[in-house]
């Protein structure tokens, strides 16, 4: 392999890299995937993308097994040329900085979401603080069989 981690080795088609037949390229495939993926995941400017996303979950409400869900769809907002991808992952580590500023959550280290979630409150101050930023998630719960 080539001098690194994930090198390899490759041909370089009829012509090698210094023009001789056959010669012998080393490429990463990371830079190769990344030469080929960015183009096509950069945006132009004013172009619209969105989310959408499914956050489910399975257990006992009131002794009974339920499950719920809470469902989001958000798009490209063109008021405030604002991606959704980024108001909805920007917005949501906001309001946990702000939440973490006024000691609402003081746990230390690193935390997924399931964790924070387990607080009581935090959950729906995270969605109401969401909700006043237009990033709506509707909710339901259907009991299981």
């Amino acid at each position: 392999g080539a001098g690194g981690a994930g090198g390899a080795e490759g041909a370089a088609g009829a012509n090698g890299a210094n023009g001789a037949p056959g010669a012998v390229v080393r490429v990463r495939p990371l830079d190769v995937t990344s030469a080929m993926l960015f183009p096509k995941w950069t945006f132009e400017p004013g172009e619209a993308d969105l989310t959408v996303m499914r956050v489910a979950a399975e257990g006992l409400q009131d002794g009974r097994r339920v499950r719920m869900a809470w469902d989001l769809f958000d798009r490209y907002d063109p008021v405030t040329d604002t991606r959704s991808m980024s108001r909805t992952t920007g917005f949501p580590a906001t309001i946990m900085a702000r939440l973490l500023h006024d000691r609402r959550f003081t746990k230390p280290g690193v935390h997924p979401p399931e964790t924070i979630g387990a607080v009581p409150g935090l959950l729906d101050a995270m969605l109401a603080e969401l909700a006043a930023r237009g990033i709506t998630y509707t909710a339901s719960t259907l009991p299981m069989s």
